[in-house]
C-alpha cells in the first residue's frame, strides 16, 4: 500500500512539473531565449551575437532572465541593454553621443524608476555587457567624449518604453 501512495506521488509531482519551464522560470510567458553564444565567437566583436535581433546581446539577454523575475525588471534591464548596446557599437564620435543620450538616459531613469533610485541592478549589468578587452575600451572612449559634451537629462514621466 506504501509503494502504491508513492507511485501517485511521484506521478502528480512529475505532471506538476512538467508545466514548469525548468530551463528559466522567469520567461513572460510565450518567450524564448536564444541559445546561449559560443564565448569565443561572442567576444570577437563589441557587438557580440544577438541571433533574435531583438538589440541586446544574447548572453545579456540570457543573463537579464535567469536573474530578475520581475516582468519590469526585465523590461526595464532590456531596455538599458539595448541602450548599451547601442552606444557601444555606434559612438564614435562626440556628435554620436547626443545622438545615443536620450536612449541611454530613458533606459537609466526607467531603471531608477523600476528599482527605487538603486542603480546596482545597471552595475551588475555592465559588468556583463563590458566584459571584454575591446567593450572596456569603448567605453572609456565614451566616457571620454561624453565629457566634451554638455547633455540635458530630460526627466520623462514615463521613461519605460
Amino acid at each position: 500500500m506504501k509503494t502504491h501512495y508513492k507511485i501517485v506521488l511521484l506521478g502528480t509531482l512529475l505532471i506538476a512539473l512538467s508545466g514548469c519551464n525548468t530551463e528559466s522560470p522567469n520567461l513572460p510567458v510565450g518567450y524564448t531565449l536564444p541559445p546561449m553564444p559560443d564565448a569565443t565567437e561572442n567576444s570577437k566583436t563589441i557587438a557580440g551575437i544577438d541571433s533574435n535581433t531583438n538589440g541586446v546581446r544574447d548572453d545579456v539577454e540570457i543573463y537579464i532572465y535567469s536573474n530578475y523575475s520581475k516582468p519590469e525588471e526585465q523590461k526595464a534591464l532590456m531596455q538599458y541593454a539595448n541602450a548599451k548596446q547601442l552606444l557601444l557599437a555606434n559612438v564614435k564620435t562626440k556628435e554620436d553621443v547626443v545622438v545615443y543620450s536620450d536612449a541611454i538616459d530613458s533606459a537609466i531613469q526607467c531603471e531608477m524608476k523600476v528599482f527605487n533610485n538603486s542603480i546596482r541592478s545597471l552595475k551588475e549589468l555592465d559588468s556583463q555587457t563590458i566584459n571584454t578587452t575591446s567593450r572596456v575600451s569603448q567605453e572609456h572612449h565614451i566616457e571620454k567624449l561624453m565629457s566634451k559634451v554638455v547633455l540635458e537629462m530630460n526627466f520623462k514621466a514615463n521613461p519605460c518604453e
